[in-house]
């Protein structure tokens, strides 16, 4: 069986090969910490574990993820193919899709997958029914029945709620396997009746190594990537890419030159143009920017940078506008409008608070 290919986390699976061995796998695992660090990924592989030894036949259908005994949950909306009520049923051929060709991808990868524009996508009650639906069948091949929720912290209070009845009376042999970019918004109750792995950042030696086999690059390219990847494979990607990367950069380092000249009517043309770029598009625009902030306070400090050329010397001319009397008050305000736009925010009068919130933390950031 071709296993799923995990980067790193070694520890981690150690720790559940050894729990499978015993016998004493946990009926729900949260498997926590940022897309890109393997978390997904980790899951599936464990699920490939659970359900793939019975057999030639099991092993084949675990690796292209049509086993009968897994069940899938991931966040959904309606597109051209569904027009109401979606769940996870209707787009399994595009799940299966990013899960053979990609492996490791974004919350917007799979939004773009979906071709749900800029809608949000969800976890929602009728999902949970369908989880319902999934257990009250028996195992058909496995000794074990198998729910892959991905990311539970898209899921809305009717569906996380409903979810919870199962988790405190779970069917004999069932296995729920959940991941989250975060814990927050996850209902205490659900939390408090599974395991939690929270997964560290995927070791510079694993993510390198990763790198040189997947990538063909250098050992001085992967030693600058693991500094910029933090960690994280999606973030090491992106900067390969470069595509969204240079369309966060150019949109952060327009929308700085904006605020600190108080030019309030390109400002509300720039907040038209963030509000049309989709939510999930808007949320990792708003970790770049966090990201940048913090590049800053880097340099003042004289800090060895690992950002590109074009970003360094925009650092140059910005970062003595960022210092310790501003830099926690642009993470927070950055990091409040990700969770605003999570639950639905208007994204065009978002950007104007935001907007004015950092014309505000300039202002103060002169006074050092």
């Amino acid at each position: 069986m071709e296993s799923v290919e995990v980067i790193g986390q070694e520890k981690i699976k150690a720790h559940l090969l050894k729990s499978k061995e015993d016998g004493r796998v946990h009926h729900a695992m949260l498997f926590g910490g940022e897309e890109g660090r393997g978390g997904l990924q980790l899951a599936l592989w464990f699920a490939q574990q659970l359900l793939g030894a019975t057999s030639e036949a099991s092993q084949l259908k675990v690796s292209k993820w049509i086993h009968p005994d897994m069940h899938f949950s991931f966040p959904v909306n309606t597109n051209a193919k569904v027009k109401k009520d979606p769940v996870s049923g209707f787009f399994l051929e595009e799940w299966r899709k990013i899960l053979l060709e990609q492996v490791y991808f974004s919350g917007q990868d799979w939004v773009n997958e979906l071709g749900i524009g800029n809608k949000q996508a969800s976890i929602t009650v009728r999902e949970s029914e369908e989880i319902v639906r999934f257990l009250s069948l028996k195992a058909m091949e496995a000794n074990y029945k198998v729910v892959l929720v991905w990311q539970i912290d898209r899921m809305n209070a009717s569906a996380s709620n409903k979810l919870l009845k199962i988790l405190e009376e779970p069917p004999e042999g069932t296995i729920f396997l959940m991941t989250a970019n975060s814990t927050e918004g996850i209902l205490p109750t659900i939390l408090s009746r599974t395991q939690v792995l929270n997964i560290p950042p995927i070791s510079s030696d694993a993510l390198s190594a990763y790198l040189s086999k997947k990538h063909g690059l250098n050992a001085d390219q992967t030693a600058d990537l693991c500094i910029i990847g933090e960690g994280n494979y999606l973030k090491v990607l992106n900067f390969l890419n470069e595509g969204d990367h240079k369309l966060y950069a150019n949109a952060f380092k327009d929308w700085m030159r904006l605020c600190f000249q108080k030019k309030l009517p390109d400002l509300l043309k720039w907040t038209d143009e963030m509000a049309g770029i989709g939510r999930e598009s808007q949320k990792q625009f708003l970790q770049y920017s966090m990201n940048m902030v913090r590049e800053c306070l880097a340099f003042n400090y004289k800090t060895a940078m690992h950002e590109s050329q074009q970003e360094q010397s925009f650092l140059q001319k910005f970062a003595p506008y960022i210092n310790h009397n501003n830099c926690l008050y642009f993470q927070k305000e950055f990091d409040t409008a990700i969770g605003h736009i999570e639950r639905n925010a208007n994204a065009k009068i978002l950007f104007l608070d935001l907007s004015i919130q950092v014309i505000k933390l300039l202002k103060l950031g002169q006074k050092v």
